[in-house]
C-alpha cells in the first residue's frame, strides 16, 4: 500500500509506503524520496548512511513499537526527543482512532458508501500521521545534534528541514478535521460527540504543532521562502478554526434534530 501526501508546502510529492524492516522484523512507514526529503528522513530509512551509534541505532526504531507508558515516560525525561512534535502527531492519530471508531460502529444505509469511503480515508491518513511522528523524532534529534557552525545558531537546512515537517503535518491535521466533517453525517447520534471529540483532538494538535512553526520560522533568514512558510502557517490555523466552528454548529444542529 502506497500513501501520497501531496504538495508540501509547494515543493512536490512526499510518499509514504509500508515497506518490512527486516532489522525488527515488522513493518513500518518509510519516507521514500520525492522532490523533498529531509536529509534525516533518507538517512533513517537506509538510503543514506551514516556511522551508527546506539542514539541513532534508538531513533531508527519507531515510537509506535513503544508501550503508552514507555513513551510517555520518554516525553516527561530530560532528553531533547520525542518532543512537541511527536507528541502532538500522536495524540492527531489517536483523534483519528476516535473518528474511526464511531465511522465502524454506525450503520446509516442511505450513506454506507459515504462512510466506507470516510473509513479508508481515515486508516490511509493514521498511517500518514504514524510516518509524521517517527519523521519528528528524527529530524528534530538531526537538528539538536547538529553542531553549530557560528552564532547564528543551526543551519539554514535544518531548520527548513524541521519546520516543512511541522506544516506537512499539521496539514494531515487539518485533512483529519475535514474528514470528520464529511463523516459526521454517517455516524449514528449516540456517537456523533465522539466525532466533535476527535476534532478538538485534532485542533489541538494542529495549533501545537504551528507553535513549531513560528519558533523555526523566527530563525529562517528574511526572504520570500520565510514569508511563504509564515503564510502558510497562518492560512493553515484560518482554516482549523473555521473548520473546527463547521464541526461545532453541525454537531449542535444534529442534536436539535
Amino acid at each position: 500500500m502506497q500513501l501520497i501526501e501531496k504538495n508540501l508546502n509547494g515543493m512536490g510529492e512526499v510518499q509514504f509506503e509500508r515497506q518490512p524492516d527486516r532489522a525488527l522484523g515488522c513493518t513500518v512507514a518509510q519516507l521514500m524520496p520525492g522532490p523533498f526529503v529531509p536529509r534525516v528522513a533518507l538517512e533513517c530509512s537506509g538510503l543514506l548512511q551514516r556511522k551508527p551509534t546506539a542514539l541513532k541505532d534508538r531513533l531508527r526504531m519507531s515510537i509506535w513499537l513503544t508501550s503508552l507508558e514507555s513513551f510517555r515516560n520518554r516525553i516527561a525525561a530530560d532528553t531533547p526527543v520525542p518532543s512537541c512534535g511527536a507528541t502532538s502527531c500522536v495524540c492527531a492519530s489517536f483523534g483519528l482512532a476516535l473518528l474511526l471508531m464511531a465511522l465502524r460502529k454506525s450503520d446509516t444505509r442511505h450513506l454506507e458508501d459515504q462512510r466506507e469511503k470516510n473509513i479508508h480515508e481515515v486508516e490511509q491518513l493514521m498511517d500518514v500521521m504514524k510516518a509524521h511522528a517517527d519523521n519528528d523524532v528524527r529530524a528534530f534529534s538531526a537538528y539538536i545534534e547538529e553542531p553549530l557552525s557560528d552564532a547564528q545558531g543551526h543551519s539554514q537546512q535544518r531548520t527548513l528541514e524541521v519546520t516543512l515537517g511541522a506544516l506537512a503535518a499539521a496539514r494531515g491535521c487539518l485533512q483529519g478535521i475535514e474528514l470528520a466533517q464529511c463523516g459526521l453525517p454517517c455516524v449514528k447520534p449516540s456517537l456523533q460527540c465522539d466525532v466533535v471529540a476527535a476534532v478538538l483532538i485534532l485542533h489541538a494538535s494542529l495549533s501545537a504543532l504551528l507553535l513549531n512553526v513560528d519558533s523555526d520560522v523566527d530563525q529562517i533568514v528574511p526572504s520570500a521562502r520565510r514569508a511563504e512558510l509564515a503564510q502558510d502557517r497562518r492560512d493553515l490555523q484560518q482554516k482549523a478554526d473555521e473548520a473546527l466552528a463547521r464541526a461545532w454548529h453541525q454537531d449542535k444542529t444534529f442534536v436539535q434534530r
